[in-house]
């Protein structure tokens, strides 16, 4: 398993939160909805998350979208599967997520909202 611990920047979801996964095939454009996610942590740069789906790592032809709502925010985040790791009956896996400078801003003030909310609650 690999770990980005240099990351300045993670957030471990006290209860994950659900998110939808994407399949962009690069060679002729296709996409297809193919199934949910639980996202278990984030940061600006990866998602780690939990799937039903056996999903292929680090295939170049192969572009995923993970959508999710934070503090009722639609956040869509592109990116490649790093690694995998079976457990039980799903699967765990590492997302390297290709973010533009303006969206891992984006991700970070809506976790920041996010824990603060969380804060108040408790």
């Amino acid at each position: 398993m690999k770990y980005k611990r240099e990351e300045p920047f993670r957030y471990s979801f006290p209860d994950p939160i659900d998110g939808e996964l994407t399949l962009k095939k690069l060679d002729d454009e296709t996409t297809f909805n193919i199934g949910k996610a639980t996202i278990r942590d984030i940061s600006p740069n990866g998602i780690k998350f939990a799937s039903h789906l056996d999903l292929p790592v680090n295939d170049d032809r192969i572009l995923f979208y993970i959508t999710f709502s934070i503090k009722n925010k639609k956040i869509s985040i592109p990116g490649n599967i790093t690694w995998k790791k079976k457990q039980l009956n799903q699967y765990i896996y590492g997302y390297q997520a290709q973010n533009a400078q303006e969206k891992q801003e984006e991700i970070i003030e809506e976790l920041k909202e996010y824990a603060k909310a969380r804060l108040k609650d408790n």
